[in-house]
């Protein structure tokens, strides 16, 4: 009797350390147990990589190497990346004043655009006639001449507009931080004067800010689009001919050179996306060539879309919601 209590003892200690061992290492998390994603990945090559971590994206910006994806709308996260392929998107002005949009990359002569804003109500009439883009924002040069911007993310059909500068000009494009105009007025007063290159800070739009001459216009050069590679401008005359100049020395008494096009394939606008490629409209269809070959005459182009179109931009955004997918105008 005396032994079997030492060794009861021994037992029931042993018992308890065991069933001690047990409830700590129940506690610990197992190997194979996956943990719940707490962070978004580090980038998004496809929709598809998102859905996988239980995202979908409304909507997705490129700007200068960094990537803003959105859920519903709503920012989900801000990250620079280093290379990741995006979908560039053209933006253009229908005949009918209304702005649609299309994935460059799915484009053809036969592929329809999707309507995704009426543009800026105004006392003249509701539309547009030229469009820019910078980051989430969409700038229209309205039917009254005066320039209003929207977020991207958030444009509907009939969303109202904010008036951020004036006018009168007849097409805008967004260089870094500037936004640049072509006037369309009669050079007194501040009234941008006709053909000739305006521009005004992004960051300090007046709606009743004068804007500062930059570039000249005169005679069968007053352009009337322009666009940018970063080292040289180009513009489209009223006589329908692509002039060019270099950009950083471009002021209101120096020249154009012309490059390109002619009256027989009369251009209305034109839009660079990277160094090497121009896009145009001659209204019934979007054009596509070399910017270092561009060509002289009609048959030198590729015809990469439809129209009727006024005016085009490119980005790396897409709208959330495109809808009714028609032809410009239509």
């Amino acid at each position: 009797m005396v032994l079997v209590k030492p060794i009861l003892q021994k037992f029931r200690i042993a018992v308890l350390t065991i069933c001690a061992q047990f409830v700590v290492g129940r506690s610990r998390k197992p190997w194979f147990r996956r943990e719940p994603l707490r962070e978004a990945p580090a980038a998004f090559v496809e929709t598809d990589a998102a859905q996988k971590h239980g995202l979908q994206l409304a909507a997705h910006s490129w700007t200068g190497g960094r990537m803003e994806a959105r859920n519903n709308g709503k920012k989900f996260m801000d990250h620079h990346v280093g290379s990741v392929s995006s979908t560039k998107t053209m933006y253009a002005v229908g005949v009918n004043n209304q702005i649609y949009e299309q994935a460059i990359t799915d484009m053809t002569a036969s592929t329809t655009w999707q309507k995704i804003s009426d543009g800026p109500s105004t006392t003249d009439g509701t539309g547009a006639t030229s469009i820019a883009i910078k980051d989430d924002t969409i700038y229209a040069l309205a039917l009254d001449g005066a320039i209003y911007d929207h977020s991207l993310s958030t444009l509907s059909y009939n969303a109202p507009w904010v008036k951020v500068a004036k006018g009168p000009v007849k097409s805008i494009l967004i260089i870094v931080d500037d936004l640049y105009a072509v006037g369309n007025g009669t050079g007194v007063d501040n009234s941008p004067k006709d053909g000739a290159i305006y521009k005004q800070s992004v960051i300090d739009l007046d709606p009743d800010g004068d804007w500062t001459q930059v570039g000249g216009g005169q005679g069968a050069e007053k352009m009337v689009s322009i666009a940018t590679t970063g080292s040289q401008i180009y513009g489209v005359g009223e006589d329908g001919v692509i002039y060019q100049q270099m950009f950083s020395t471009m002021a209101p008494d120096t020249s154009w050179t012309a490059v390109g096009s002619s009256a027989a394939d009369r251009m209305l606008a034109i839009a660079i996306d990277d160094p090497t490629t121009i896009w145009a409209t001659d209204q019934l269809k979007v054009l596509k060539a070399d910017v270092g070959a561009i060509p002289t005459g009609p048959g030198g182009w590729t015809e990469i879309g439809q129209g009727p179109i006024l005016s085009m931009v490119i980005s790396g955004t897409l709208s959330p919601d495109p809808a009714n997918p028609a032809a410009p105008g239509v």
